[in-house]
């Protein structure tokens, strides 16, 4: 990290350390409300928590957060979408909260993420069905490969500020991406978890809660969640870094090609993990003639700072009618 950046943050965790959220409560019982399921399921040879609302049987929605979230983020979602015909299910990804961390970068290749999520949907019964894959940031950058590698299973996708691989990797090295991936460079160091869970996990507070622009702020109860599942996290959730950023160029080739699965693309105007070239002109580069890319005024926690308005769009999109979602523009 440049010394100046390195300042700033520094002086950033002193002021942090000052005002730490107070709360002992249970973390996870402000996230898992009565009408959503906590369980687990062996996939992939490990153990996956997981939330769920809606029955079984029915059509599968399934969720995958980013980073440094955990499955309680998309609660709203399941049980909205629980609510209305849907089996909404949103796990905790390996490495993450209560899901096995096994050790070691290896672990956490993006062809065993893949794997992860397949087994998990296969396990859960619709191996042989269409489905539709809503995910976030991390969650997104699988979900592209996930969709890339099993057409028949992914009917629908819903990424949420996770560019195209391929574009990313194009414009990785670029001037203003250079300045919004400054926290990519910190978490590949082998002082990256130190840093991030220095002052209560001051970095972490900064860069999520003081950057959400929810219409109500978080809870205690929803801070304390957030704080218990990176605790539980430790180092294993930068695993999907250090595997990932080395290897960017040879798997963004790999998405280069045809991609034909019904995509909507969310793309947030004030991100500050990504400029906004890797989402602007996208379909241009690449053949994507069945992604539709959706531009909000909002922050990179889309999910959370618009979730009615997303959980709207997103149902637009499963009937169809994509002229229904709002977007600030769109491609």
């Amino acid at each position: 990290m440049p010394f100046l950046k390195l300042c700033l943050f520094l002086f950033t965790m002193s002021l942090l350390s000052s005002c730490k959220t107070q709360g002992d409560m249970s973390a996870l019982k402000a996230i898992e409300a009565s009408t959503v399921a906590a369980n687990s399921m062996e996939a992939n040879s490990l153990n996956f928590s997981y939330l769920s609302a809606g029955k079984q049987g029915d059509p599968l929605l399934f969720f995958l957060h980013g980073y440094p979230a955990f499955k309680g983020v998309w609660k709203p979602y399941l049980e909205n979408f629980g609510s209305q015909g849907y089996f909404a299910v949103a796990p905790d990804l390996r490495g993450y909260n209560d899901s096995d961390k096994p050790e070691g970068i290896a672990n956490y290749d993006l062809d065993i993420l893949v794997e992860d999520v397949h087994a998990m949907i296969e396990k859960l019964g619709y191996g042989q069905q269409k489905i539709t894959l809503v995910a976030h940031d991390w969650g997104g950058i699988i979900a592209w490969y996930v969709a890339k590698k099993y057409p028949d299973l992914i009917q629908k996708l819903v990424i949420l500020n996770a560019p195209h691989p391929a574009r990313y990797k194009d414009i990785y090295n670029t001037p203003k991406q250079l300045l919004k991936k400054y926290y990519i460079d910190l978490l590949l160091t082998d002082a990256g978890y130190k840093v991030v869970s220095a002052a209560d996990f001051g970095f972490l507070r900064l860069n999520v809660f003081s950057s959400l622009n929810r219409d109500k702020p978080l809870s205690k109860d929803e801070i304390e969640a957030y704080k218990s599942s990176w605790k539980k996290s430790q180092h294993y959730s930068l695993y999907y870094y250090k595997s990932f950023i080395p290897k960017l160029a040879a798997f963004a080739d790999r998405m280069r090609s045809e991609f034909p699965t019904e995509t909507l693309l969310f793309w947030s105007s004030r991100d500050a993990a990504f400029d906004n070239s890797a989402f602007k002109d996208l379909k241009k580069s690449f053949p994507l003639p069945r992604t539709t890319l959706c531009e909000k005024d909002s922050t990179h926690w889309l999910p959370e700072d618009r979730a009615s308005e997303i959980m709207g769009d997103i149902a637009s999109f499963l009937q169809g009618k994509v002229n229904a979602i709002s977007c600030v523009s769109t491609q």
